[in-house]
């Protein structure tokens, strides 16, 4: 039977959204976005965001919809993306999730946990503590939440101690609520191709970013008065041109010399090949994935979609 809802993701470069827009025009599905970069206006380019063209093509959700200074978070992704996907299955199309945030993915097949409220003065002592220090505190308070976590990942990290020390609960105890798993029919497909496709396609697409104009994007954010701390500007890409342009103090796109130019695709490359690794081991955790060849993955949505 036709699947209720296609969650699609798999390493930045992997191709899965090319086969996604690989179907035809008039294909009945909607399209959720499940990228946590491609919620930002004008950071297209860094982001490899679906063009004018492809947006036009299905209808999409959850793009562009946020300025680079305001922060995306789980529990906006979870709840605006269960109410799309009601909304979307009583239109009668097919919801899309695609991305490679799987955080996100997981958390809205497994459930959200409820969280007490948030102390803001307790917000920032843990802000202003480094990675290592928090990971103590959390052990200490929390060990549970500890030998679960992403230890690599602050922003986890920061948020379930300041849970754990504004509640009198800690945070491995608020348990997961309201998850999709198992409520409808659903496809749970991940790209696949080798490690030497992928480092290429990386290669490839940084590349690419830097023809179509990168370092005058991020010039253009700057300008506009966002800084590098804002959420968006953290972003792999951006962070790097920042850094330079602030290292070598430039004022336009055209003061970066070659050489430097040269240096930032090399570092973005890396840096993005190193978020991949990461990503891989997110989709490790999840056993019911299908992997598809990223060249099969056009006809095998088409499959699907005629039930």
């Amino acid at each position: 039977m036709k699947p209720e809802l296609i969650i699609l993701t798999g390493a930045t470069a992997s191709g899965k959204s090319a086969a996604l827009y690989a179907l035809p025009a008039g294909t009945p599905i909607e399209i959720i976005n499940a990228d946590a970069r491609q919620v930002y206006r004008g950071m297209d380019i860094g982001t490899a965001m679906p063009t004018v063209e492809e947006r036009q093509k299905f209808p999409h959700h959850l793009f562009r919809f946020l300025n680079p200074n305001q922060k995306m978070s789980v529990g906006l992704f979870f709840n605006e993306a269960k109410k799309l996907i009601a909304e979307i299955q009583a239109r009668g199309n097919t919801p899309v999730i695609c991305g490679g945030s799987f955080f996100y993915i997981k958390t809205l097949l497994d459930g959200l946990a409820p969280e007490p409220p948030i102390r803001e003065e307790i917000q920032k002592q843990i802000a202003a503590l480094s990675l290592t220090e928090q990971l103590e505190i959390l052990k200490e308070r929390d060990p549970v939440a500890f030998e679960r976590i992403d230890r690599k990942n602050p922003v986890r990290v920061a948020r379930a101690l300041v849970v754990t020390l504004s509640s009198d609960k800690p945070f491995s105890a608020y348990l997961p609520q309201g998850g999709l798993r198992n409520t409808m029919r659903m496809e749970l497909l991940c790209t696949d191709l080798t490690k030497e496709q992928l480092h290429s396609n990386i290669k490839r697409r940084t590349n690419l970013m830097f023809e179509r104009g990168l370092i005058a994007e991020t010039f253009a954010l700057l300008q506009q008065g966002y800084h590098n701390c804002d959420p968006g500007l953290v972003t792999i890409g951006y962070r790097e041109i920042v850094s330079t342009i602030e290292q070598y103090n430039l004022t336009s796109a055209n003061d970066i010399p070659p050489r430097l130019i040269g240096q930032l695709q090399s570092e973005i490359a890396l840096h993005t090949r190193q978020f991949a690794k990461r990503q891989l081991t997110w989709f490790r955790s999840e056993p019911k994935l299908k992997k598809v060849d990223p060249l099969q993955l056009t006809a095998y949505l088409s499959r699907c979609l005629r039930g």
